[in-house]
């Protein structure tokens, strides 16, 4: 099932998690920075959270930590972008060990998507969006309705515009 919020539309969420995108295309190169955190906290602001550079599982990753109950999050903002294009949004991560279900989101202005993450191992989660605006921000949420102490390990977040 496809699924629009906004302006976003969002590809296919599959049983396993793992998105289908619903535009085919080659991709260009890498906006956002720090995608594959091997600069570890480079780039990250926090609402709520705490991040740290981890290896996770063999990965360079971010770890970000709920302080709050509900709303704590990473986030990594994105400019460069072109109204109307479409873009591949790639994101891989897990939760941790609290197994509390997670939500990661594209945002731009006051359109956004966002898909859950239950996985307690890392999974990569793609989807494809219509940029609204000439920037906005990749927001990873480790306790959007959970408790403090949510976990969630981030490896990849990829943002690539769809040619």
């Amino acid at each position: 099932m496809a699924i629009s919020v906004g302006t976003i539309s969002v590809g296919t969420i599959s049983a396993s998690e793992v998105t289908t995108p619903d535009v085919t295309g080659s991709l260009g190169p890498e906006l956002q920075s720090n995608h594959d955190m091997r600069q570890g906290t480079s780039g990250w602001t926090t609402n709520g959270a705490t991040v740290a550079a981890v290896i996770e599982d063999g990965e360079d990753a971010v770890l970000i930590t709920a302080i709050f109950e509900n709303f704590s999050r990473g986030i990594l903002n994105i400019s460069g972008l072109t109204i109307g294009n479409n873009y591949r949004v790639t994101i891989r991560a897990k939760i941790g060990a609290q197994g509390t279900t997670q939500f990661t989101g594209f945002y731009t202005w006051c359109t956004f998507s966002s898909i859950p993450i239950t996985a307690s191992s890392f999974t990569t989660f793609s989807f494809d969006v219509v940029a609204t605006a000439v920037g906005g921000e990749s927001r990873l949420n480790s306790s959007e309705l959970g408790a403090i102490g949510d976990e969630l390990f981030v490896s990849t977040v990829s943002i690539r515009e769809i040619l």
